[in-house]
């Protein structure tokens, strides 16, 4: 019996060693490791206007509050839509639906900053009227009260 204990505890810890990141990493995510993003953002839309003319990007200034971090998923909700995404390695996914037009979406990349509660990426959105708009975007997180 203490030779097959021995073989299991052998077994389990070459296992762990040979997927040493990859455990790191699991408890990394299920243990909260992105609770930072909980919290108000600022966010600033740059939409660039694919057009003729060659406007300049007009500003969309809004607020998301990100409500809920569960290890690398988060949901929460801007002024009129509902946002849900996924951390990894520094890097953001949000994917967001109109909450009155479930039809209207769209999907950011962003990358956080190392040394501010920042991020910056991009953007793409499906509009009502069959358009597709887009642009960088920045998130700078407000400082939290308490």
């Amino acid at each position: 019996m203490d030779r097959t204990v021995d073989v299991i505890v052998g077994v389990v810890a070459v296992g762990l060693t040979a997927f040493k990141d990859e455990v790191v990493l699991w408890f990394k995510t299920r243990l909260g490791a992105h609770k930072d993003l909980a919290g108000e953002w600022d966010c600033i839309w740059k939409k660039q206007l694919l057009d003729d003319q060659n406007r300049a990007a007009a500003d969309v200034p809004d607020v998301v509050r990100i409500d809920k971090v569960a290890g690398a998923l988060f949901k929460g909700r801007g002024p009129n839509y509902l946002v849900s995404g996924r951390a990894a390695h520094r890097m953001v996914t949000v994917s967001w639906y109109d909450a009155k037009n479930n039809d209207l979406g769209g999907v950011a990349v962003l990358k956080q900053d190392d040394k501010e509660p920042k991020m910056r990426g991009h953007w793409c959105q499906y509009s009502g009227n069959g358009e597709f708009h887009g642009g960088e975007v920045t998130w700078i997180k407000k400082a939290e009260m308490g």
